[in-house]
């Protein structure tokens, strides 16, 4: 999500999670343009086994050579 709070991306949906791994953001947002740089949130949100959910938000910066 941009700082405004507009979805930018989304980066993995419905996805299955181990212990290890990551997920990258090439900087092109859901209409395959580029993102302004700048500050962007992560919002992650999780299921377990049951049902339960929980939600992480994390603040990232995307950044470009000049």
């Amino acid at each position: 999500y941009s700082v405004n709070g507009v979805l930018i991306k989304t980066l993995a949906e419905g996805e299955l999670l181990s212990t290890n791994g990551f997920f990258t953001w090439d900087g092109l947002t859901n209409n395959g343009s580029r993102a302004a740089v700048g500050y962007y949130v992560v919002h992650f949100e999780f299921f377990d086994g049951q049902g339960n959910r929980s939600t992480q938000k994390e603040t990232v910066v995307l950044g470009a050579r000049f």
